[in-house]
C-alpha cells in the first residue's frame, strides 16, 4: 500500500498467492487516506507507541499489544503509525457467515472495535498468539497452510464472541431459552433463514416454523438472544442488502429498495436514516468518494 490513496476511496486488494488470508507485516504506511473495501482486518500494534486509527468516524489509539477490528464495508483511515509497527490481517468479508453460528455471532461481534491489552490482557494475549500463528504459517511451506490459517481466524472470532451466552452441550434441556443448545441451534437456523430470505415477504410466524418454534416463544428467544426484536433485525438485513446493490452492483437506489424486500422508498429511507445515521444517497456518495458523512451506528435496536 502506498501512504495515500483518494479520500473515502474503494479498495480493491489482491489477495497473495490466491490466498483467503493475506499478512502484511512491518510494511504498513505510516499514514493512509479514508478508504473501504469488503474485505475485513485485524490489526496488531507490535512495538511500543501509539497508533491512532479512524473508523466509522470514531477514534481509536492503538497501543503496544492492542487489537482493532475493522469489519467488511467500513470506512476507516489510518491517521498515523510508527513505521513497522503493526501486524495486518485480511480476509474475505464472507468468511463471517461460513457457518450458521458464525453468521450470527456476527451481529454480535461487529459492534467491537478495539482489544485493549491493558483492559483484557489475557484475552488481547490469546488474540495476538493467533495472529501471530497466522503470520507463521503465512511464511511457511507447511502442508494445509491456508486452511490452518482459516482456522486459527475462525478461532479468533470465537474468542472475540466469547461473552456471547452460548450453553455447552452438556447443559439440561429447559423452556428457559440460555439452557437449550438445541434451541441455540434452532435460532441460528432462523436468523440464517431470515439473512438468505430478507428480500422476500417473510413474516414473524414464517421464521418461528421455519425454526419449529410458536411466533410468541420464538419472538421471545430471538428477542433474548440477539438483543433486538425479529422486525429490526429483518430491517437491518434487508438494509445490508440494499447497501450491497447499490455499492457494489452499482444500482440505483430505488431499484436497490424494492429488490431488497422493502415496500417503499420512504420506508427504506426512514429504516436507513435510523440505523445509518445519513440518507442512502449521502452513504453511497460517501463510499464512492465525496464527502458527506454519516455515522454507521451498526445497530439493529
Amino acid at each position: 500500500m502506498s501512504d495515500q490513496t483518494p479520500e473515502n476511496q474503494y479498495e480493491d486488494f489482491p489477495f497473495n498467492d490466491n490466498s483467503f488470508i493475506n499478512v502484511s507485516y512491518l510494511r504498513s504506511p505510516s499514514n493512509y487516506a479514508s478508504h473501504w473495501h469488503t474485505y475485513g482486518k485485524f490489526i496488531l500494534c507490535i512495538a511500543p507507541g501509539e497508533a491512532v486509527f479512524t473508523v466509522s468516524s470514531e477514534t481509536y489509539t492503538l497501543k503496544e499489544r492492542d487489537l482493532l477490528m475493522i469489519w467488511p464495508c467500513e470506512l476507516h483511515s489510518i491517521e498515523t503509525a510508527p513505521q513497522g509497527s503493526l501486524l495486518i490481517i485480511q480476509y474475505p468479508g464472507h468468511m463471517l457467515s461460513c457457518t450458521s453460528e458464525l453468521h450470527m455471532l456476527q451481529d454480535f461481534i461487529t459492534h467491537q472495535h478495539l482489544l485493549s491489552a491493558e483492559e483484557f490482557p489475557e484475552r488481547a494475549e490469546q488474540a495476538a498468539k493467533l495472529l501471530r500463528q497466522i503470520k507463521t504459517l503465512s511464511e511457511s511451506a507447511e502442508p494445509f497452510r491456508d486452511t490452518r490459517k482459516q482456522i486459527c481466524l475462525m478461532e479468533l472470532l470465537l474468542l472475540l464472541g466469547q461473552d456471547f451466552s452460548i450453553p455447552s452441550p452438556s447443559d439440561v434441556e429447559t423452556n428457559t431459552s440460555r439452557h437449550s443448545t438445541r434451541v441455540l441451534q434452532k435460532l441460528s437456523r432462523a436468523c440464517s433463514y431470515i439473512s438468505q430470505n430478507c428480500e422476500k415477504n417473510i413474516t414473524l410466524e414464517d421464521a418461528a416454523s421455519y425454526a419449529g418454534f410458536s411466533k410468541y416463544h420464538f419472538s421471545r428467544i430471538f428477542k433474548e438472544y440477539m438483543n433486538t426484536s425479529f422486525t429490526a433485525y429483518l430491517t437491518s438485513q434487508r438494509i445490508q442488502k440494499a447497501i450491497t446493490l447499490f455499492t457494489q452492483q452499482e444500482l440505483s437506489i430505488t431499484d436497490a429498495v424494492f429488490l431488497s424486500g422493502f415496500g417503499s422508498v420512504a420506508s427504506f429511507n426512514r429504516s436507513f436514516k435510523q440505523q445509518m445515521g445519513c440518507t442512502p444517497s449521502e452513504y453511497r456518495s460517501r463510499m464512492s468518494g465525496g464527502m458527506e458523512t454519516c455515522q454507521d451506528s451498526k445497530t439493529f435496536s
